[in-house]
């Protein structure tokens, strides 16, 4: 448990750190930021490039809590990477069988 919290606390520094280098402005400026800074995430979170449909939920998770009261972008950004931290994608990595029906060739990569 002590490893997850530690790796939890290290991923919310790097994500402060990457977010304070520049502000997002309003309109289309923020949403490529959004974008960007989910992508970047969605990636190291993933374990590989995320697709662009799941990229997109990403995105409207982060802009729907932007709208609410009192949410700031930072927050908003928090909303995604809780969806991700909770995802399959995140919690289990997938091993593809090249051969489903022969179980001792396993794809390795």
């Amino acid at each position: 448990m002590g490893r997850w919290i530690a790796a939890s606390s290290n991923i919310r520094a790097r994500t402060a750190a990457y977010s304070s280098t520049a502000r997002p402005g309003k309109g289309k400026g923020r949403r490529e930021y959004t974008r960007k800074l989910v992508r970047h995430l969605a990636d190291r979170a993933f374990r590989r490039p995320i697709d662009e449909p799941t990229l997109d939920k990403l995105v409207k998770i982060a802009e729907t809590a932007m709208k609410q009261p009192g949410i700031t972008f930072e927050k908003g950004i928090g909303e995604a990477l809780t969806a991700m931290l909770a995802s399959p994608r995140f919690l289990f990595r997938a091993e593809f069988q090249p051969e489903p029906n022969n179980p001792r060739k396993l794809c390795r990569g």
